[in-house]
């Protein structure tokens, strides 16, 4: 039988696609709301941490750009994280910064784990220590952390 000249079996296949199409939107842009406004999923800012890097450094946004083969635009977006980068291109950006790309996780991290002022301080204190440690031989390494357990056992004491 047709209903204005369509077959009732085709009305029922669209509008079951018309509402699972719906309820895939519905589910998207809640999964999108929740990954935007949930604390946990903003903590970390690895764009801000890209550029706090590279401004230290002193390198333009185009050199570091066109080291880690992207545009500068598609940078400026990553530090106003307006977008997120691949991981292949976060690899090739810490290359172009002259980091790892743990240094910069490291530092998007302390960035979101206080004030902007005493994070900043820490962030570029643990990056301090971190490249001289590396630096050190297996055997001062040892004693580096040997002395910094001593450090904190004495300033629990004082």
């Amino acid at each position: 039988m047709l209903v204005d000249g369509i077959a009732p079996e085709a009305i029922r296949r669209a509008v079951n696609v018309l509402t699972w199409k719906n309820y895939v939107r519905k589910i998207f842009s809640c999964n999108f709301a929740l990954l935007e406004t949930h604390p946990q999923n903003r903590r970390m800012n690895i764009g801000a941490a890209i550029r706090k890097v590279r401004l230290e450094k002193g390198l333009t946004l185009e050199a570091v750009a066109l080291e880690a083969g992207t545009y500068a635009g598609n940078l400026s977006k990553i530090e106003r994280s307006q977008q997120l980068p691949s991981l292949e291109l976060l690899h090739k950006l810490s290359h172009a910064l002259g980091t790892k790309t743990s240094e910069l996780y490291a530092v998007a991290e302390s960035e979101s784990e206080g004030g902007e002022e005493a994070s900043s301080d820490q962030s570029n204190e643990v990056i301090l220590v971190r490249r001289n440690f590396q630096a050190l031989t297996p055997k001062n390494r040892r004693l580096a952390i040997e002395f910094l357990k001593l450090l904190g056992q004495s300033q629990n004491e004082a």
